[in-house]
Order: C-alpha cells, then structure tokens, then sequence
C-alpha cells in the first residue's frame, strides 16, 4: 500500500503543472508579485516574468492603459499565454500619449503562441498632427516578429493611423472576432491592412466599418508577399465614408501575385457609394478559392483582375468588372439593382465565446423591424442576453431578454451610430442593411480565482528526479528480501 501510494505521489510530479492566473492593472507595479491584490504593470506582464508559464492567463483589470507595449510572450502549441480583460470590467489601452505616438503604435505583438482577448485599443487624442506615417501617428495593434498570435474579441478603433498592421514577419496567425470601427485620418488609413509570406494568416467573423480607408486592405509591392491569406465571415461595410475617399471594403491583390488565397462568406455593403471591392487589384490571383460572399455596392460591386482559380455561390449585385463576369464563372448570383423584397440574415457564432454571435443582416424590403433566430449563436434556455449594433457598440442595446429559443425582433430603423473621437458621427446605414452582436451575460465569462500570494514554482522535481526515483523503486520491488 506504501509502494502504491509512493507511486501515485509521483505521476502526480510527473503530470502537467495546471495553469495559473496573473492580474494587472493600470496602476499595478512591476516590483507587485502579479496577484489578484498586488497587480503588475502592463508592460511587465508582457516581458514574461519568470512566474509566467506557458497557458497561464494575464487578466486585464478594467481602467485606462496609457502607454506604448511590447508583448514578447512566448506560450507553447496547445499552451497559449493568454492576455485577457477580466470580466464585468472594460479595460482600454490608449494610444493618446508621448510613447505611443514616438513608437508610433499601441502595442506591438512579437514572441509566439499568444491569444488577445476582449480588450479595446483605441486613441482619444481628440487633435492629432496629421503625418503620413511613422512618429505621430500611432497606430493600433502592429503584429510583427512572431508566430501563431491570436486577436480574439478586441475592439479597435479611433486609431490616427491604422487599426490592425499584420505583416509578413508575422506566421500562422489569426485576427477573430473582433469590431475594427473609426481607423484613420487619411486615405492610406486602413482597418486591417495585410501581407503574408509563410504559413497561413486568417481574419475570421470581424465586423469592420468605417475606416478612413479600406476595410481589409491586403496589398503590396512586387516586393512583397500576399500568399495564403484566408477571410472568412466577416462583415464589411461603408469604409472610406469618414474621410469621403475612394476605399474600399475588401482589397486583396498588389504588385506580386497573390497565391492559394480563400475569401469565403463575406459579407460587403455600401450604402450608395461608387466603391467595391477588388480581388487580384494588379498581378492577379492564383488557385483562389472565392466561394459564398455577398458583394453589394452602388456602382461596381467587385472588381476580378487576373484570376484564376474557384469563384462560386457569391452574390453579386451592382455591376461586375469585367463586365462579362457572369459568362466567365456562370455559378453565382448576379443583380444589376438590389431587390426590394423579403431579407437575409446570417448568423455567425463565435468559437471562443458560447452564446457570441455577429448578425448581418440586409433587408431588402426595408422593414422596421427582422425577425432574427438566434439559434445558431449557442445560447441555451434561461440564458440572458443583449444585442448591440455594432455601429453604436458602446451604445443602450437594442434588445435585452432572456432566451427561449423564439426568434428576437431587432429594429432596422431609428438607430444612430457612435460619435468618433475626431469625426462627426457618420450616418447609419439605412433599414436595408444592419450588423449586430449577440452578448451573453452572467455566467459567460467566468470569473477567475486568484493565484497565491507568493507565487511558487510548478516544476516539481522534473522528470529526470521522476525517472530516477521510479528506478530506485523498481530495484527495491525486485530486491530479494531476508526472512528473520
């Protein structure tokens, strides 16, 4: 019995340690020991202390985050580092300061394996110098050095410069579920601008509107790299409407060819601008997958330049370039007007967040109000709920309920957007076109317990000490014994 209890002792050392939960706040302390009681800094979170280990969870307190950061947190595959805003409390990083605008960004994500959640990036520097780039003009979150890096659920907007940079140094990364809003001052002002050489980039069920530019702006030089890059379910609408230029809601294409690319379930919307999206801009595409997407602008709804590869079941309406589209990839809708009847609605879930879910919705017939089931979103019986427009996120929500399983009826007109720090808040999209966000609440986010006071190591005696032990063991369990 005293053999088999020695035994169990040490597969419990030689298992996994469990994660831990770290906390900061913006008037933490990198001399504090990163407990619920005695936060760190921000800055010191990211530069991984040595208590932090791969899978543990930083959680953000709410407040106001004045700096310019730098994450070089390393986790490991299948063990992320997770930085997350602690729930019930709104934790905002703002860039309206000397650092962010000398470094010109908020924060810069290097290291690896690392997931940012449900945080807001923003800048409330109401007057800005208006620079093309560089110092002076931060921009939100620069993805560089670094691999498998995660943006899950974040709010950026309001940004002097761009909302999300995601370059090519960076590898098998993903930006999910995030609303990217009022980005830019100028016509080179993006929301998410992007490059890929190695490995998959992916943007995934993001609402992204109104930029001072494009939306999603994946583009470059014949220098640079525009391969496997794949958009999937996002919501794309009314961009360049803030500054009044020609950008437009999806650009992917540039001066090399871009490669394997997939653009599937998109979803695109002008209100009555002549703007579109374009796919293969210069060089073209190669093996393209575009699948699913619905492409609705006032003029030219999209623009196909040198494609080659899949193009089917996207909706169309507005006119093609090149104008015989329709004879060329025969297996898609194609629309000169809009229609003035009936609606569609998707309904997107999010994977990190049960019961999260974006909705577009366009309404043709421009009714008041759509009846929108909400099942496909997660939410099971007795679940409380809100709805917000995502145009007015911050904003009273438009619905708030308990869900039963019947569909919610969600208002098409009478809705106002948000005011942007250094804009005039821009028009709502009409009765014909909405995007919302489904938000859990109570038990959604589960609070975190607090890790000890004094952190201690989780290493064990490390397998080497295990091995040698169990051997020691072994040899004793065999050992002939005297008999007296």
């Amino acid at each position: 019995m005293v053999m088999m209890k020695t035994l169990s002792l040490l597969i419990v050392l030689a298992s996994p340690a469990a994660a831990s939960d770290w906390y900061v706040s913006p008037t933490g302390a990198s001399g504090n020991n990163g407990s619920i009681d005695s936060p760190w800094d921000l800055q010191t979170a990211l530069n991984q202390p040595a208590a932090i280990k791969s899978g543990d969870t930083i959680w953000l307190r709410g407040g106001t985050y004045n700096g310019a950061y730098r994450s070089n947190l390393a986790g490991a595959d299948g063990q992320p580092i997770i930085v997350r805003q602690y729930p019930g409390e709104r934790a905002l990083l703002d860039g309206n300061n000397a650092a962010a605008r000398s470094s010109g960004r908020v924060l810069q994500v290097n290291g690896s394996y690392t997931w940012f959640w449900g945080f807001e990036v923003m800048s409330s520097e109401a007057a800005p110098p208006v620079e093309s780039s560089g110092p002076d003009v931060p921009e939100g979150i620069v993805i560089r050095d670094s691999h498998h890096i995660k943006l899950i659920n974040l709010v950026v907007h309001d940004m002097v410069g761009q909302g999300i940079a995601f370059w090519s140094e960076n590898r098998d990364s993903e930006i999910e579920g995030c609303l990217v809003f009022f980005n830019g001052m100028n016509s080179w002002d993006h929301g998410i601008y992007l490059q890929n050489q190695v490995g998959t980039k992916r943007v995934v069920d993001n609402l992204i509107f109104q930029q001072a530019s494009h939306g999603i702006h994946g583009y470059g030089s014949t220098v640079a790299y525009l391969d496997n890059i794949q958009l999937e379910g996002n919501t794309v609408f009314n961009n360049s409407y803030m500054v009044g230029g020609s950008g437009r809601n999806i650009l992917l294409g540039g001066g090399r060819t871009a490669s394997n690319p997939v653009i599937a379930s998109n979803f695109t919307y002008f209100t009555n601008f002549d703007n579109n999206s374009n796919i293969g801009y210069s060089a073209g595409v190669a093996n393209g997958q575009v699948t699913g997407n619905y492409f609705i602008a006032g003029n030219v709804a999209l623009r196909l330049i040198n494609y080659s590869g899949t193009f089917t079941g996207n909706v169309v309406i507005g006119e093609p370039d090149p104008s015989n589209l329709a004879s060329i990839h025969p297996s898609n809708t194609y629309l000169a007007t809009r229609p003035a009847t009936g609606s569609t609605v998707f309904v997107r879930p999010n994977p990190h967040e049960t019961g999260r879910a974006h909705v577009t919705i366009y309404n043709w017939a421009k009714t008041a109000t759509v009846p929108v089931n909400l099942s496909a979103a997660g939410l099971t019986n007795g679940t409380s709920f809100e709805v917000r427009d995502a145009q007015n996120y911050f904003g009273a929500p438009v619905f708030t309920g308990t869900y039963t399983g019947a569909a919610v009826t969600l208002p098409m007109t009478g809705l106002s957007s948000g005011k942007p720090v250094r804009f005039a808040a821009p028009a709502h999209t009409t009765a014909e076109f909405g995007a919302f966000v489904v938000v859990p609440l109570g038990a959604a986010s589960p609070t975190p317990p607090p890790p000890p006071a004094k952190p201690h190591s989780r290493r064990g005696c490390g397998m080497l000490g295990v091995e040698a032990m169990l051997l020691w063991l072994l040899r004793y369990i065999r050992r002939p014994r005297r008999h007296s």
